[in-house]
């Protein structure tokens, strides 16, 4: 299963100059190696991998996550810590254009879709809201207008954290 969790951008702020700005506002907030992605499935997609763990540990923190184990290894053979786990499955994609030739949509959002497969799915569901609310505060600074879309998210996983309804 898959959650998704994005900032959708209005149609009229879908411009190069906003494409920069959105980069560099991502850049600026948050320690990450970015590139273009060259995979078929993901053209025009600019991917940001956290480089810094220590602004994983203070969303951990400010969302008063009980807290990620650092100090065990677990046992099935990676011998990392949960800690580790949840700040390697962090990242986020910005996806602009046409992901194809022939495809008759555009896209343009700023987020991430979250496997549940992998483990720790809910604390990287609300590490990425409030890293999403953080991103989309700056860019409403500079006249970016987006709307956080948790549409496809299970709405249990933010109830404690967000104090979102039941």
């Amino acid at each position: 299963m898959v959650q998704s969790i994005w900032l959708e951008f209005e149609k009229k702020q879908r411009t190069e100059e906003n494409k920069k700005i959105i980069i560099e506002t991502v850049k600026k907030l948050y320690k990450t190696y970015s590139y273009v992605s060259n995979e078929s499935l993901s053209q025009n997609t600019m991917k940001f991998h956290f480089l810094d763990c220590n602004q994983i540990r203070f969303s951990e923190k400010a969302l008063e996550l009980t807290p990620l184990n650092d100090s065990k290894p677990c046992n099935c053979g990676c011998y990392s810590t949960d800690f580790e786990t949840v700040c390697y499955f962090l990242d986020l994609e910005f996806r602009y254009g046409k992901p194809f030739e022939n495809c008759p949509y555009d896209y343009y959002y700023l987020g991430r879709n979250v496997y549940m497969q992998i483990g720790f799915y809910h604390e990287r569901l609300n590490i990425l809201r409030l890293i999403l609310i953080n991103i989309k505060k700056e860019l409403d600074k500079q006249g970016i207008k987006s709307k956080l879309d948790l549409s496809d998210c299970s709405q249990e996983t933010f109830v404690s954290y967000f104090g979102d309804k039941k």
